[in-house]
């Protein structure tokens, strides 16, 4: 989820000050069916529920430029382990390479776009990434490194043009941020204040990694959020 120090516009259901009714937030280009209620202290509920709203939201607040936070250096601790999640939309593997870089590669193949591993975490330090699909295989860096049948792809065909997308990585204190985005600005800049409290909670980072409960709720991402706020 998005470190931020300021919410997603639209999703607080308490009371802000407005002079008038012109400054109210105004729908995306594609959104005018939204309307918002007279009073200022309420939202339409298909702010937290409308289709193409979340799409703009998974390029503007996950992919934008923003850094999310998706884990920590003590889940990986050896060469080729990784962990999956999602950025937004778009899955991705949160690896640590051979030579023991931390990576985030979308979770994709260049071929045919099947998902290359389904499973939470493992190892891949031997064999790489193999799509189940037509069999293309990527190392820790997310270089293609073979395929299947290649005497029946074109000459001009070079691995090295098939490899994995990579986020932007930084590390703060063992977290492991990433972004999508180039104008996103350098992580301390980012984070500003909010190191006091991640301080706080990371220490000097040489945290152990013991477990993890996952649990599944039947809502968006949202929702989530603005129950958390509650």
């Amino acid at each position: 989820m998005p470190i931020n120090a300021s919410r997603p516009g639209g999703t607080n259901s308490k009371a802000r000050p407005s002079a008038s009714r012109a400054r109210r937030p105004v729908a995306p280009d594609g959104l005018r069916r939204i309307r918002w209620p007279q009073e200022d202290n309420k939202i339409p509920r298909e702010i937290f529920t409308d289709p193409d709203l979340f799409r703009i939201e998974m390029d503007s607040v996950f992919t934008g430029p923003v850094w999310v936070l998706v884990g920590h250096e003590s889940e990986i601790p050896q060469p080729g382990d990784f962990k999956t999640l999602s950025i937004g939309a778009i899955p991705v593997i949160v690896i640590r390479g051979a030579n023991g870089r931390v990576g985030v590669l979308v979770n994709a193949c260049a071929h045919r776009g099947t998902r290359l591993v389904e499973g939470p975490s493992g190892n891949v330090l031997r064999g790489g990434f193999r799509c189940i699909y037509h069999m293309w295989t990527y190392d820790t860096e997310g270089r293609l490194i073979a395929v299947s049948l290649p005497d029946d792809f074109p000459a001009e065909f070079r691995k090295e043009d098939y490899g994995l997308p990579r986020a932007r990585v930084e590390i703060y204190k063992g977290a492991i941020f990433a972004t999508f985005n180039d104008n996103a600005p350098p992580l301390l800049e980012y984070l500003a204040e909010l190191t006091g409290g991640l301080d706080r909670v990371l220490g000097d980072g040489a945290l152990r990694f013991l477990g993890s409960i996952k649990v599944i709720f039947r809502t968006n991402w949202k929702l989530y959020v603005e129950n958390i706020y509650d």
